[in-house]
C-alpha cells in the first residue's frame, strides 16, 4: 500500500488553515432534528465513559443518554448500542459499579456490545484486576445471550463475536481487546473468514489518531507510541493491515481513545487550561510545555472518520467517536454532555447517515465531523 511523507509547505498550511475553517461550523448546535425515515435502522455509538465513572453527578449524565435510549428504542429503531471502551478511568470497583448500574437500564431491552480500554487495565495496587468481566456478563442481558456466538477465551467479554441483523442486512460484530494481542488477531482473522457471508462491524479501542485525520493527507492511521496498559502489544496500523485491509466483508470499525488536539497556529497564546496543565505538576510541567509548543489542547475535536476504497470498489469505514473531551471555557468538564452517535441505516442498504446527539442537553451537533453520509459498496 502507498504511503508519501508530507512537510509543511505553503500549500499545506493553506489546507490545514482551511480544515481549520471548516472545522469551527461544527461546533453549531440545534434542537430540530427530523426521525429517521420508516425502514431504517439504528446502530448507537457510546464513547468513552471513563468522565462519567468517577463520581455520582457524572454518571448522572450517562444515565440520562439510557433513558433516552431506553424512550426512543421504537420509534428510532435501534437495534444494538455500542461502547469504544474505556469504561471506567482507573479499573476501580466503584467506578465499575457505576458503569454495570447505568448499563442496567439496558438489560433485557436491547443488545450492547462493550470494548475494553487501557483505562480498564490499570492497576490497583500493583495487581491487574480483570474487573470487566466481574460486572459484566453475558447472561446479565436478555438481548444479548443468544446474539453472542463465540468468545477467544470462555466467560470473558473482551473479544467477542455477535450476529445481529441491521435492517434485513446479516452482521457480525467482532470486539477486540486494547491492543490486541497476535493471537488475538488471528483469532479474529478466523471468525471473519467463517463469517464471510456476513458484514464485519469491528469495535475496538485504540485505532484511529486525531493528529491523522488533521495532518496527514494520505489518511493514514499513525502508529502511536507506548500508551500505558496491560496489554500493549499492536497498534491501529497492525489492525489496519492485517484485519481490515486484506478482508473484503469487514466494512465498518468504530474507536475512540484519541481526541482533543490539534496543530497550535503561529503566536497562538497558551489557553488558561494548558497553563494549569504546566503549572499542576512541575514533575511533568516542562514536559507539557514542549508538548504545547507545537500542539493546542481543543476539546471539540472528539470525531473523524476515513473510508478507504480497495479492491473491487469496495469501501471500508472507520470511524472516531469520543466525546468525553468535551468541556466547558474553565476546562471542567461533567464526561462528554451526554454526546453519542447514531448510525442510521437506510431500508436500500445504500448508505448510512451518523448524527451527534446529547440526550442531556437536548442538543444535536451539526458540521461535517458530526453529521454526515457514508455511500456502501455492498448492498446484497
Amino acid at each position: 500500500m502507498r504511503k508519501q511523507q508530507w512537510r509543511l509547505s505553503g500549500v499545506y498550511l493553506f489546507l490545514l488553515l482551511l480544515v481549520q475553517m471548516i472545522k469551527a461550523q461544527d461546533y453549531t448546535l440545534t434542537v430540530h432534528e427530523p426521525l429517521p425515515a420508516k425502514g431504517k435502522a439504528t446502530i448507537v455509538v457510546i464513547p468513552d465513559t471513563q468522565g462519567y465513572s468517577i463520581r455520582d453527578a457524572n454518571v448522572k449524565v450517562l444515565n440520562s443518554v439510557m433513558q433516552w435510549l431506553v424512550n426512543n428504542l421504537d420509534q428510532r429503531n435501534i437495534q444494538c448500542v455500542l461502547h469504544v471502551g474505556d469504561m471506567t478511568n482507573n479499573n476501580s470497583r466503584g467506578q465499575w459499579d457505576r458503569i454495570r448500574q447505568s448499563y442496567g437500564m439496558l438489560d433485557n431491552k436491547v443488545p450492547y456490545i462493550i470494548c475494553e480500554g487501557n483505562h480498564d487495565l490499570k492497576k490497583q495496587k500493583g495487581v491487574y484486576t480483570d474487573y470487566l468481566n466481574s460486572f459484566f456478563s453475558i447472561n446479565d442481558n436478555a438481548c444479548n445471550k443468544p446474539l453472542m456466538k463465540a468468545s477467544f477465551e470462555p466467560g470473558k467479554l473482551q473479544n467477542t463475536l455477535y450476529h445481529i441483523k441491521i435492517g434485513e442486512q446479516d452482521f457480525a460484530f467482532l470486539t477486540l481487546e486494547f491492543s490486541p494481542r497476535q493471537k488475538v488477531l488471528d483469532w479474529a482473522i478466523s471468525v471473519i473468514k467463517q463469517n464471510g457471508d456476513k458484514h464485519i462491524f469491528l469495535v475496538v479501542h485504540d485505532y484511529l489518531n486525531e493528529h491523522s485525520r488533521l495532518l496527514s493527507y494520505d489518511g493514514q492511521p499513525q502508529v502511536v507510541g507506548k500508551v500505558p496498559g496491560a496489554k500493549r502489544r499492536t497498534t491501529g496500523m497492525d489492525i489496519y493491515e492485517k484485519v481490515v485491509l486484506p478482508n473484503p466483508n469487514v466494512e465498518f470499525l468504530v474507536c475512540g481513545h484519541a481526541g482533543a488536539v490539534r496543530l497550535r497556529q503561529a503566536n497562538e497564546p497558551l489557553s488558561p487550561v494548558e497553563e494549569r496543565a504546566i503549572q499542576k505538576n512541575s514533575r511533568h510541567g516542562s514536559h507539557k510545555e514542549a508538548f504545547f509548543k507545537t500542539f493546542c489542547y481543543d476539546p471539540d475535536i472528539a470525531t473523524g472518520h476515513r473510508t478507504d476504497t480497495v479492491i473491487n470498489s469496495l469501501l471500508k469505514h472507520q470511524i472516531l467517536f469520543n466525546a468525553q473531551w468535551v468541556k466547558d471555557e474553565d476546562g471542567a468538564g461533567n464526561g462528554g454532555d451526554g454526546w453519542i452517535l447514531l448510525m442510521e441505516f437506510d431500508a436500500n442498504n445504500e448508505k448510512v447517515q451518523l448524527k451527534t446527539y446529547s440526550p442531556y442537553l437536548n442538543k444535536w451537533r451539526i458540521g461535517s465531523e458530526f453529521n454526515y453520509e457514508l455511500k456502501r459498496s455492498v448492498v446484497n
